[in-house]
């Protein structure tokens, strides 16, 4: 039996984490490729630079 996440309950800063190692999977982000600074990826996630 497989158990299921409640994503919904992970840290914000998990579910930060998850969508750009989700990226770097997808090659929407190539490896090696230089991430967007903090503010940026504030931006991009809609959350605060704290949580970068």
């Amino acid at each position: 039996m497989y158990q299921f996440e409640n994503f919904k309950n992970k840290p914000l800063t998990e579910r930060v984490v998850d969508n750009i190692l989700s990226d770097i999977a997808d090659n929407n982000i190539k490896v090696g490729t230089k991430l967007p600074n903090k503010f940026e990826l504030a931006e991009m996630f809609g959350v605060g630079r704290s949580t970068i």
